[in-house]
């Protein structure tokens, strides 16, 4: 929103989760504190008995589709042209697909590298599934990015590393792994592209997105505020 408002670059947002496509629209006034009571009739009125797990789904992808559509609004008045593209960095070809076609909107000159997942659990506790879905979405993701633009003017390079990368996190051994690998990226690509301008950002755990209440509150527990 930042560079939108100063700058109103042509932007291309990349997700997991699919594009909006109005099917929740009938909620959108819908205030969020009563949305999952609204949701669980909705759904009983539809189709009879629903179980927890299927009124979370509903309930994910409603606001997801709220947050996408809400940003790409508040992008649009920033000035921005943007687009919203559902893609999953790990894929290789799904990634080269879309930067092909992104290239139709112009030319790439930037990359903000901030997808992740966390699958927090003691070291004895994980699988390597588990491992494989935090390291490769933030290690992997960005190796098919780099590749998959290896041939574009860029001029900015910004990766969502984290504070876990140095100082580490309890039940976060793969997440401190992939975010000091984003390190050391940025790193070496210096070397490679020295007049495009690289930075690997070491945030601190953020309110909402992958910090839910619980999470927030084992960090205030050690002194660690949110940002």
């Amino acid at each position: 929103l930042g560079l939108a408002r100063n700058w109103q670059p042509t932007l291309v947002l990349l997700g997991r989760s699919p594009a909006p496509t109005g099917k929740y629209a009938w909620c959108n006034n819908t205030p969020a504190g009563d949305l999952k009571k609204v949701l669980m009739e909705r759904l009983r009125a539809e189709k009879g008995a629903v179980t927890p797990k299927e009124l979370e789904a509903v309930y994910k992808d409603v606001l997801a589709e709220r947050e996408i559509t809400e940003t790409l609004n508040d992008l649009r008045a920033a000035g921005s042209t943007v687009e919203y593209r559902s893609v999953d960095v790990r894929d290789e070809k799904q990634v080269a697909d879309v930067v092909r076609d992104v290239r139709k909107l112009g030319t790439i000159h930037g990359i903000i590298h901030g997808a992740g997942v966390i699958q927090d659990k003691l070291i004895e506790q994980k699988t390597p599934e588990m491992f494989d879905a935090v390291f490769d979405t933030k290690v992997f993701g960005l190796r098919h990015v780099l590749e998959a633009t290896r041939g574009d003017d860029l001029r900015l390079m910004v990766f969502f590393s984290s504070i876990a990368g140095r100082s580490g996190n309890k039940g976060q051994a793969d997440y401190a792994m992939a975010n000091e690998v984003l390190n050391k990226m940025a790193q070496e690509l210096r070397t490679q592209r020295p007049n495009c301008l690289i930075s690997a950002m070491g945030w601190g755990p953020w309110q909402g997105g992958m910090v839910t209440p619980e999470l927030e509150r084992a960090f205030l527990a050690q002194g660690i505020s949110a940002i």
